[in-house]
């Protein structure tokens, strides 16, 4: 599925003529209810909040090692008045994290959690939250299998690029709520809030950011919390009396929460949704933002034509770039092929790709997007976490 449009000669493109734009625009699917962190994505760059619900782009959507750092995290906090030992939890969930690594990144390797950024850290400092509690909870451990079979439908939902195949549930128990799945039908809105508890009488609602260059209550943050707090009304009848952000070492951050500003989240949110429905039916284009923050790490910038169109400055901490294939060794394309690549067009020419997740059977003249590798005077060598699609 390629989706390409004018752009005026450039010399040294070799066999892909140079008056079409490289990359593709998004057609998501747009699920039933929309979550936090896909209004946060779309507000952020609405080509990446698109690419991550096309169905066509799935095999890009893989966790990374940071990713499951945090989800151990936040999996362990969630579970720490179980009653069980802290050492025993962590390890648990480390093996899932690192299991689901080995499934998503196949046939690459991925390494071991020990050897993850930030995991010693992480650990303690999750370590020293969890010990803290004194007064263990039946509930947690029917509430942290639930999550797990919350993540799990909603990545099958997410992958196959269908709405959730499930409706708003009653009230999900009495509070607190440890990671409980929320939805609010009227704004089509989906989350799962770290913790709802009540305190002396008033409904706090509490995000965990185990990150360690928390605790920055940055807006996304604000808009993420307040509309847990939204989800939370909508089961409770009335609004939570306090939003709050944890960092890693349990501080706790106030984040203002009222009327006004729950119901414009509400509206961002609906107003997110309803541009990504939009693009999924072709009425409207999600145009990419580039820019050097929002692009590093991102898993579509080797398939973003915003991305491969941008100035170098902007592309200066995500390297990725659009390729055709001109011969593939006798061995295999994993092995070696001889490629050009196309754009972006400062770095356009002959490159060798050495070690690229290439399926079998590559042809001549294919046109790729790829992100995360080596790339050094004309060499581009792969990784572990390199990702590829064709783009023709």
């Amino acid at each position: 599925m390629v989706r390409c449009s004018p752009l005026p000669s450039q010399p040294g493109v070799g066999h892909v003529h140079a008056a079409v734009v490289i990359g593709l625009v998004p057609r998501p699917t747009v699920p039933a209810y929309i979550s936090p962190s896909a209004v946060i994505a779309f507000e952020q760059c609405p080509a990446k909040a698109g690419f991550r619900l096309d169905p066509a782009l799935a095999a890009l959507r893989r966790t990374g090692p940071a990713a499951a750092v945090g989800g151990i995290a936040h999996e362990v906090l969630a579970a720490r008045e179980s009653g069980a030992a802290f050492g025993d939890v962590w390890h648990a969930a480390a093996e899932r994290w690192h299991s689901r690594l080995v499934d998503e990144w196949a046939p690459a390797t991925p390494p071991r959690p020990e050897q993850w950024q930030n995991w010693a850290l992480t650990r303690e400092r999750v370590r020293i939250q969890y010990e803290s509690t004194v007064a263990p909870r039946e509930h947690v451990v029917a509430v942290t299998d639930d999550v797990r079979h919350a993540w799990r439908e909603r990545e099958i939902a997410t992958d196959s690029g269908h709405e959730l195949p499930i409706k708003p549930v009653a009230m999900p128990g009495p509070l607190p709520w440890v990671e409980r799945k929320l939805y609010d039908a009227r704004n089509g809105l989906m989350g799962i809030p770290d913790l709802v508890e009540d305190v002396a009488g008033s409904v706090v609602v509490v995000d965990h950011k185990t990150g360690l260059a928390q605790p920055v209550v940055t807006s996304e943050v604000e808009l993420q919390v307040r509309l847990y707090a939204a989800l939370a009304r909508a089961y409770l009848g009335r609004a939570p009396s306090r939003l709050e952000v944890r960092d890693g070492t349990g501080h706790g951050t106030e984040v203002a929460g009222g009327p006004a500003l729950v119901e414009d989240a509400v509206h961002r949110a609906v107003a997110a949704r309803e541009a990504l429905a939009a693009a999924g039916r072709g009425e409207q284009e999600l145009v990419g933002r580039p820019g050097a923050e929002r692009c590093m790490g991102c898993p579509f910038r080797g398939v973003c034509r915003a991305y491969l169109n941008a100035s170098e400055p902007v592309r200066t901490r995500g390297r990725a770039f659009a390729f055709e294939v001109l011969e593939v060794d006798a061995d295999g394309p994993t092995t070696g092929v001889r490629a050009n690549v196309v754009a972006p067009s400062d770095i356009a020419g002959e490159t060798r790709i050495t070690g690229f997740p290439f399926p079998n059977g590559v042809q001549e003249g294919s046109l790729w997007g790829a992100a995360g590798f080596e790339l050094l005077r004309g060499h581009a060598r792969g990784h572990w976490t390199t990702l590829i699609h064709r783009l023709r």
